[in-house]
């Protein structure tokens, strides 16, 4: 369990195969910078890959004061809480974008992110309380790690952030009524185009 002394890290799922090494080797680095300004923290891996990884994160962090828990595939409802009870999300499977849904499900919890940014970094997941580093600029992301980890405003700030951007762009009431504006839009379209096909064929005749 948690503690007050600890902060928590969570990440949320772990490409399989022969990408797990590097994922993990990028979590490691980053973990193990942080913690020695953060202190003892605790890292929690959950969802796809998690357990098929965790004797690669056991190996990476062994004689360290890093507590690491692979939580493996859970319920919905445990992933939320697991994700909320955590103090920042690491995201290490390539850049941070709107079709990232293991990224969008740590905003939805509130937790501030601390990723991998790209080309396909925009809006509005930059809307979120994002901390963005380069592909592969692994300095970078331990820095921005233990940004987040030590700085209790900045925390608070970029949780906040993700907050808004839940409630604005990635909540269900939300991404609902933009699917209906759309079809109503397509609907329009098409029969005003009916219309239009209908007139044509009348003045023909």
């Amino acid at each position: 369990m948690k503690t007050d002394e600890s902060r928590t890290v969570a990440v949320y799922g772990v490409t399989g195969g022969a990408h797990i090494r590097p994922e993990v080797a990028d979590i490691g680095f980053a973990m193990k910078r942080a913690s020695q300004s953060a202190g003892r923290v605790r890292l929690v891996v959950v969802g796809r890959g998690s357990k098929e990884a965790e004797p690669t994160l056991r190996q990476e962090f062994s004689g360290t004061n890093i507590i690491v828990e692979a939580l493996g595939l859970v319920s919905a409802e445990y992933l939320s809480r697991t994700l909320a009870s955590a103090d920042v999300q690491l995201f290490v499977r390539g850049e941070i974008s709107s079709r990232r849904g293991s990224a969008i499900a740590g905003i939805a919890c509130g937790l501030p992110v601390v990723c991998y940014a790209g080309p396909e970094t925009g809006w509005p997941i930059t809307e979120a309380g994002i901390l963005a580093v380069p592909v592969g600029d692994r300095e970078a992301l331990s820095a921005a790690l233990e940004r987040v980890l030590v700085d209790d405003e900045l925390r608070r700030s970029l949780a906040e952030r993700s907050s808004r951007a839940q409630e604005q762009y990635f909540s269900w009431r939300v991404i609902a009524a933009r699917y209906a504006d759309v079809l109503g839009s397509l609907r329009r379209r098409s029969n005003g185009k009916v219309s239009a096909e209908a007139t044509r064929v009348a003045r023909t005749r």
